[in-house]
């Protein structure tokens, strides 16, 4: 080693604390920015987390909702299918009282030729007519009788 003089010295110690000022500043930079980083990217997990929790409560209301839909749409079903029963009870009502109705319909038009012919085969009197009121009576009862039963 030669000799230092003093402004040999003084100018290593320039360089030396130059030196270390710029590694000082780095390594603070560094540490600073790496902090930054670390917590963006804790920021950035949590925020993910509470997206993927906000996603699995809105698909579980999602499963909620459509589980309750399908009970619904199930009771509507149940309903349906009682008031289709209903209405073929009705249904089938209504076609047995047409059809008394029509028999007796069809039993009257023949009564009623019946006393026309023997009103006019017997003289046409009122003695014909008379007797011919006592069985429009018994037709008229009888079917009175058949298209009042099955409505009750």
């Amino acid at each position: 080693m030669g000799d230092l003089t003093e402004e040999k010295a003084v100018e290593l110690a320039g360089k030396v604390a130059s030196e270390g000022f710029v590694w000082t500043t780095a390594t603070i930079v560094i540490a600073l920015e790496y902090g930054r980083q670390s917590r963006k990217d804790a920021e950035k997990k949590r925020s993910e987390a509470a997206y993927r929790h906000s996603l699995d409560e809105r698909a579980s209301d999602a499963a909620a909702t459509a589980a309750a839909a399908a009970t619904a749409a199930r009771a509507a079903a149940e309903a349906a299918a009682a008031l289709d029963a209903r209405l073929d009870a009705v249904e089938s009502r209504v076609v047995r009282a047409l059809d008394t109705k029509r028999e007796a319909a069809a039993a009257l038009q023949l009564e009623r030729e019946m006393q026309q012919q023997q009103g006019g085969g017997g003289g046409g009197g009122s003695g014909g007519g008379g007797g011919g009121g006592a069985g429009t009576t018994k037709v008229m009862a009888t079917t009175t009788a058949a298209a009042a039963a099955p409505a009750e």
